[in-house]
């Protein structure tokens, strides 16, 4: 063991063995790592360090982590290894276990939300070049009467809105079936989701993909410059309208470019939302949102069609929900979401910033 300034240093050599074998192995997956919370040579009483799983070909592989000297040297005998022998074994697959190839759900796609089909186009072209898998099921969107009887194959439910967790948890229940809720806004919130999303299937997202996002992520950390260098007049703020998870996305992603998000309006009652955060708010009197928007100046205002008429000139808009009656959603390739609709985002941004100068 070596001593680091505060922090200790553990030699970790038979346990990266162990990994290092089993990744040449298996070297596209992240494992299912389970770990013991004290282990027996701590003083508790879990004899095993760990276990790992592994998905196979109709397979999962177990491996075990504490038989040998997995840290630090523990032998008096320096010239022997020390690594001894850990346990490992194939548990076969039921047969409902090995339909769950390379398909997924989505759940709560709500066709009445603004571009709606497009976030859905997204995600599949995330998950398709991430991990090579294919839509099954979308609830409730393009989806047959066969496809929602055969929902229990697929291996992982997609979660887009709170309104699906309720169905999300049946399904887990019933079939087993794990699940990641949340609506990636943003680069690096669309990383972060590929990387929850891989943990759970056990697999890395495309390292080429994941580098892409990486550096869009970094680049766009010089946009909180941008109007800075332009000598602005004015400090970004932003208003949001619409959905719970529309307006908690997109305002986490407007703060990490730059933008004070004043306003955080739901369109809708917050009963139904679980620890709502506190910023987000419900008018229930329509006059006191529109003296809101009256008195919005140099704002970029994110909302809806009528939202954006009582806004004046001043104002950079972008619709991003529903009601819309200036115009029409025709298009199925131009999300809000994920990494196209972040590109798309930005233009916006910055031309926004221009107003500022």
């Amino acid at each position: 063991m070596k001593e680091n300034n505060e922090f200790e240093i553990i030699d970790t050599a038979g346990f990266d063995a162990i990994e290092k074998r089993f990744k040449k192995i298996y070297p596209k997956q992240e494992e299912i790592h389970f770990h013991a919370q004290v282990s027996s040579r701590l003083g508790g009483d879990d004899p095993l360090d760990g276990i790992s799983i592994f998905r196979g070909d109709g397979y999962y592989h177990f491996v075990t982590f504490g038989f040998s000297e997995l840290y630090e040297k523990e032998s008096d005998d320096m010239e022997y290894s020390g690594y001894g022998f850990e346990l490992t074994f194939k548990l076969k697959m039921t047969e409902e276990q090995k339909k769950r190839k390379k398909v997924f759900n989505i759940i709560g796609a709500s066709m009445g939300s603004y571009r709606a089909a497009s976030d859905v186009w997204e995600l599949q072209n995330l998950m398709r070049e991430a991990f090579g898998y294919e839509l099954h099921t979308c609830l409730c969107h393009e989806t047959s009467v066969d496809e929602i009887a055969d929902i229990g194959t697929a291996e992982i439910n997609l979660v887009m809105r709170q309104e699906g967790l309720p169905a999300a948890e049946v399904l887990k229940n019933k079939f087993d079936i794990p699940f990641v809720f949340s609506a990636p806004y943003g680069y690096a919130a669309t990383l972060a989701w590929l990387e929850d999303v891989g943990k759970i299937l056990g697999q890395l997202p495309d390292v080429k993909m994941c580098a892409r996002l990486r550096l869009k992520a970094q680049n766009t950390a010089s946009l909180k410059m941008y109007a800075m260098m332009m000598g602005r007049k004015k400090t970004p703020q932003a208003a949001v309208i619409g959905e719970y998870d529309l307006v908690k996305g997109l305002s986490a992603f407007l703060r990490s470019v730059g933008i004070d998000v004043k306003y955080k309006l739901c369109s809708h009652s917050l009963k139904s939302i679980v620890e709502p955060e506190l910023d987000i708010q419900y008018i229930s009197v329509e006059k006191e949102k529109i003296d809101i928007l009256k008195k919005m100046q140099k704002t970029l205002v994110l909302a809806d069609d009528v939202s954006h008429r009582l806004c004046d000139s001043s104002n950079a808009v972008l619709r991003v929900s529903a009601p819309f009656i200036d115009g029409a959603q025709i298009a199925t390739h131009l999300p809000l979401l994920g990494e196209k609709g972040t590109d798309f985002l930005l233009e916006t941004i910055e031309a926004y910033y221009k107003t500022l100068a």
